[in-house]
């Protein structure tokens, strides 16, 4: 294997060898120990560290393309001629914000609506406040209660 080398590589493989050779026990296994650890941490900043950053981006844009995807069920039921009930509406808005059960209660007629959540982001409690006014739903009463960690317990009310 040596010989099928080219000379650099060859000579430096030889003084790497005499290096280790050089070594006594204790020495050889502080060296291999470190190399280790140094293997873990770059496998760690080049690989893995990469991949968290960007699952954690890809949580944070997942409600706004469940956003989107009901935005566009609406529309091609509107196109469709069909019209959803309020109880569909109210829950589709929910739903593609990732607020699901059990987190979160849906009672509703086609007039009036209520929902109850628990420890969801006060950012994503703002949005769907926000897309279910876009659709036709009025807020009549918020009751919010901080959970932890800006997460909060709330309880909505809507009328059409």
């Amino acid at each position: 294997m040596i010989s099928s080398l080219p000379q650099p590589l060859a000579d430096l493989h030889a003084r790497c060898l005499q290096f280790w050779r050089a070594r006594n026990g204790r020495e050889r296994l502080v060296l291999s120990v470190g190399g280790a650890l140094l293997a873990l941490l770059m496998l760690d900043l080049a690989v893995i560290e990469p991949l968290v950053r960007e699952r954690a981006r890809l949580e944070r844009s997942l409600p706004a393309l469940r956003m989107d995807a009901a935005n566009f069920a609406r529309d091609i039921a509107a196109i469709k001629g069909q019209t959803g009930g309020g109880t569909a509406d109210l829950a589709q808005i929910a739903g593609s914000m990732g607020l699901n059960a059990p987190a979160v209660k849906i009672d509703s007629t086609p007039r009036q609506a209520r929902l109850q959540a628990g420890n969801v982001a006060w950012v994503t409690l703002t949005e769907l406040i926000a897309q279910a006014q876009a659709q036709g739903w009025q807020l009549q009463r918020l009751s919010a209660k901080l959970a932890d960690d800006n997460k909060v317990n709330a309880e909505l009310e809507w009328t059409r």
